[in-house]
This record gives C-alpha cells, structure tokens and sequence, in this order.
C-alpha cells in the first residue's frame, strides 16, 4: 500500500516543477519583449505592436464622415483608441462606462476615440452612435489597417497613448471603464500630463 502514495508524490513533484518551469518561462519571455521602440505606420509591422511603453508613429484616420485626421492633431492629450464593432457584443457591453469615462475626464485633456472594424461602418455606425448616445470622435477601419498596426487581434480592444504616443495601458476584452482602479490609473497619467505640458 505504501508504493501508490510514493507514485503520486512523485507525481505531484513532477507536476509543480513543470509548473513552476512554465512560469519561468513566461516570466523570461515577457522580460524580453522590446521595449521603448516606435511603430511606424508606413512599415505594414503590427504583430507584437501592442507593448506598453512602445512608441507610436503618427498615423491619419479617417471619420465617419469622411474627414480625415492624424492622431498628431489631437494635441497634449491623454487618447483613449477603442478598436469596436456593432457585431461585437463585448464592444456594445462597454461603450456605455466609456461614454461615462469620457464625460467625467474630457475636461481634464482626456480624449476617446472610437475605431470601428465594421465591413461599412458608414451605414453601420451612425445609427448605434445615436442609439447609445456616444458624444466621441469615430473613425473607420473597414480594411483592418490601423487594427493590423496595432495588432489587434480580437474586439474590444482599447489602447491609452500619452500626448508623445507612448502606449500606457493596453486592454483586450472588455470591461467596466468607470472602475475605481482605472480612474485612478487614468488621475495619475492626467496629472503627470499636466505637470509634463503645462
């Protein structure tokens, strides 16, 4: 009787220690990615894209209405790029607490930017705009180039840049961005920013 419980300590053993191998491995893996480096729209790059602390290169995007704009062109502010879409039920579960975000900080030099994959987001996007009462800047990417700058890989997926383009904070999935945790996160870039670009 005593052989099988040897079997499994054995066996245990041997499983924390391909455990704790895997965390290993992840942990190195992580504290190798780049870091520090710009994307440059023009390069077609965009796997691994999404690292904070990466720098973004200037790129344009185009709004619903068809006028175009360069990430540049919003200033000294905190962005805030959502990449959605009106299949996408996650996207639609969060837009509301990122409506709410918006209101609360838009003062402070915070800015949200929706960027819609929707194959026509021309027909598509006005209508859910309206419906939800969503009051910030959208801009299409039917063809999936800015995503693929990014890297986004599924939806939502929502990116903090600083006024340098610098990705502070990347979220796949969705959540409730009126969270006590990210307010504060979001308090500690704005006045940081404040004290950077008085």
């Amino acid at each position: 009787m005593a052989e099988p419980s040897v079997t499994y300590r054995n066996h245990g053993i041997k499983l924390i220690g391909g455990v704790l191998f895997v965390l290993v491995a992840v942990t190195a893996a992580l504290w190798l990615v780049p870091r520090g480096e710009e994307l440059d729209p023009d390069s077609g790059k965009g796997s691994g894209a999404l690292t904070v602390g990466r720098k973004m290169g200037d790129f344009e995007l185009i709004s619903i209405t068809g006028q175009s704009a360069r990430l540049s062109s919003f200033g000294k502010k905190i962005l805030m790029l959502n990449f959605w879409a009106t299949w996408c039920p996650p996207c639609m579960a969060e837009m509301p607490t990122i409506q709410e975000l918006r209101n609360d900080y838009v003062s402070r030099g915070f800015e949200v930017l929706g960027v819609n994959l929707d194959d026509d987001p021309a027909s598509a996007v006005p209508k859910t705009v309206e419906r939800m009462g969503l009051r910030f800047p959208m801009f299409m990417d039917p063809d999936g180039a800015t995503g693929n700058l990014f890297g986004v890989e599924a939806l939502p997926t929502t990116v903090v840049v600083n006024a340098s383009g610098v990705i502070l904070f990347v979220e796949r999935g969705d959540r409730d961005w009126s969270s006590r945790a990210f307010r504060k996160r979001l308090d500690a870039w704005l006045d940081e920013a404040s004290e950077t670009n008085p």
